[in-house]
């Protein structure tokens, strides 16, 4: 049986639910970039997440497009560059929910 997630699982309440528990507890414990990013509105882009539930539909998308855990890590560094002025987690940190997201995928695959 093949083991890689399954992208078409990427929308599911409970893949979209794990993956803002990820960014809550893993990628911004503490608040800090979700707060930079009420706090700084990006006018370029109407579409901006504002919102960790937000953020988990971006990163579901990019897991449904079959996006890497490199560019879903890419694209947490950029937020966090564009709206806290400079990387505030670790590479590290943003793998941790990059792998937790392809990990939530295969639960699902296996139900």
């Amino acid at each position: 049986m093949d083991k890689s997630p399954d992208s078409s699982n990427a929308f599911e309440p409970a893949v979209i639910d794990e993956v803002v528990r990820l960014l809550e507890t893993v990628w911004d414990p503490s608040g800090k970039i979700i707060a930079a990013v009420a706090r700084k509105p990006n006018k370029a882009n109407p579409y901006q997440p504002r919102s960790y539930r937000g953020y988990a539909l971006v990163l579901c998308a990019m897991a449904a497009a079959s996006s890497s855990e490199a560019e879903m890590m890419g694209y947490l560094r950029r937020e966090e560059e564009e709206f806290c002025g400079a990387a505030v987690t670790t590479g590290h940190e943003r793998g941790a929910v990059a792998r937790g997201i392809k990990e939530a995928l295969r639960v699902m695959r296996e139900h």
